[in-house]
């Protein structure tokens, strides 16, 4: 029995299973690529208010490629001055995205301390400060 030169079913197999992976990656690509750039931007108008009292709630809108992120995203608000704390008791708190994107934090309560508090908010890659003031 004499053989015949060329590509054996073997070495088919082979080359289908090494290029599978780079047909994949490279499909996957564009995906990754087209994830956005997510932003967060205030909505609620704050005032100011006295040495204890609460702030309106604050409502930020959660964005990626300039589209809300619609529901159940999560984000952080935390008190990164001392003046300041959430019902709770804490610097903290972590709610989700409405499905418009915009998420609100309640019930933070003003120091005893006229002066300006800080309040980190984040959710996925983005971040922002926003700044309150305890009036005298």
């Amino acid at each position: 029995m004499e053989s015949t030169p060329g590509v054996s079913r073997r070495k088919v197999v082979l080359a289908g299973v090494w290029t599978t992976p780079v047909v994949l990656a490279a499909i996957a690509t564009p995906a990754a690529a087209a994830s956005g750039l997510r932003t967060i931007s205030l909505v609620s108008e704050l005032e100011p208010v006295a040495p204890g009292e609460t702030f309106l709630p604050i409502t930020v809108q959660v964005s990626d490629n300039g589209g809300a992120v619609g529901q159940d995203e999560g984000v952080v608000f935390q008190v990164t001055s001392d003046n300041a704390a959430f019902e709770e008791g804490g610097p903290v708190q972590v709610t989700n995205t409405y499905e418009d994107g915009q998420a609100t934090a309640f019930g933070l309560i003003a120091g005893a301390t006229p002066g300006v508090v800080t309040v980190f908010v984040s959710s996925g890659s983005a971040t922002t400060t926003i700044s309150l003031e305890i009036a005298e």
